[in-house]
């Protein structure tokens, strides 16, 4: 009895005594600041929203330097707008087909405009979407401290993010053959029902300087995940955190 005692007594303060030394280990920072997106498009401004969260640093050692992995929630969104025209035309075979300006680099599929014999409608779209995300980001991380108040790190991963909301507008102005007024009319829609990946993952890096407990960081996105229309995402984001 004497020797059971004894060793639920050891692996009792063992078990309390690792659990400080683990939380020792866990490095909490709610972070505030901006992300810019740009798409490939050469024409497509950049954009940009909040960034909020909160980053979760693991330790390898009491000491809170060296190797980690951080992970983190965060929230932002990505915004665009963009118009473009579209025509309606009769074709030298004697079939309709629309023709889109600019041209789609995905040709192939319509007509071009020497094909064309006359124009039955012209059609002016003005397009504003907005898609909120969390972002789930998983990185190996390396902590330089160069002396009591101030340390560097470096990090680099792969990110999963889900849309939780947004918006897809549509504007349309309608101008038959002969027709001077036109017709206009509006669309609402999710953004993720036919256009856009609810879901998406990417590559992610990170910089950051720290100063006693105050952090500043750079992140960069790229995603891999692109509709057929769309070049790839690249976001930047500054953010400032306060670690615990």
């Amino acid at each position: 009895m004497n020797k059971f005692l004894c060793v639920s007594a050891v692996a009792a303060s063992t078990l309390f005594g690792a659990i400080p030394a683990a939380h020792a280990q866990f490095k909490f920072t709610p972070e505030v600041g901006i992300m810019m997106m740009k798409e490939g498009y050469e024409d497509r401004r950049a954009t940009i929203s909040p960034r909020l969260g909160v980053g979760v640093d693991y330790f390898f050692n009491k000491q809170g330097n060296g190797w980690a992995i951080t992970s983190g929630l965060y929230y932002y969104y990505k915004r665009e707008s963009y118009s473009y025209a579209s025509a309606m035309v009769d074709c030298a075979d004697g079939t309709e087909s629309w023709i889109f300006f600019p041209f789609p680099e995905y040709g192939g599929t319509m007509s071009s405009m020497a094909d064309a014999t006359d124009i039955k409608s012209v059609e002016f779209v003005n397009v504003d979407t907005r898609r909120d995300f969390l972002q789930l980001p998983v990185m190996a991380k390396y902590k330089w401290q160069i002396n009591e108040d101030y340390a560097l790190s470096a990090a680099a991963g792969l990110y999963v993010v889900v849309g939780v909301g947004g918006t897809y507008d549509l504007q349309f102005s309608n101008y038959e053959k002969g027709d001077e007024d036109g017709k206009t009319s509006t669309l609402e829609r999710s953004p993720y029902d036919s256009y856009y990946d609810r879901f998406e993952w990417g590559f992610t890096t990170r910089l950051s300087l720290q100063v006693k407990q105050v952090s500043l960081n750079l992140n960069y996105d790229r995603n891999f995940e692109t509709k057929h229309w769309m070049e790839a995402e690249n976001l930047v984001s500054v953010s400032a955190g306060y670690t615990f």
